[in-house]
């Protein structure tokens, strides 16, 4: 899946290249250069650059026995807020009609209970 996301990414975009998370990274430019826009990384380069952001998942929150949950909410739901919590720092980004007002106030709940 990694080459996958690489390959999709070799073509350079001028915000990518002026972002000041990606300005550290060795670039080869060409004669015509006038500065990033032009800029382009090898595959190799820009693998390795992926692979380094790969770590990303900590857990900064707490776990909730499934138990604890409201039962009103759908197994799913259920699945969400705990991943949610788990996570401490993570977004529920669902679709209207999928109970996000729900799940957000099961998550304050068990903030509370913690």
């Amino acid at each position: 899946m990694l080459k996958h996301v690489a390959s999709f990414f070799i073509s350079p975009c001028y915000f990518c290249f002026c972002h000041p998370l990606v300005t550290h990274l060795p670039l080869s430019t060409t004669k015509q250069s006038r500065g990033p826009r032009n800029a382009a990384l090898n595959s190799h380069q820009l693998l390795a650059f992926l692979e380094a952001k790969l770590p990303f998942s900590r857990h900064s929150g707490f776990a909730v026995p499934a138990d604890s949950i409201h039962p009103m909410l759908k197994p799913r739901q259920r699945d969400i807020v705990r991943w949610a919590l788990h996570g401490g720092r993570r977004a529920i980004f669902a679709a209207f009609g999928l109970g996000k007002s729900f799940m957000q106030l099961e998550c304050i709940r068990q903030l509370f209970i913690f």
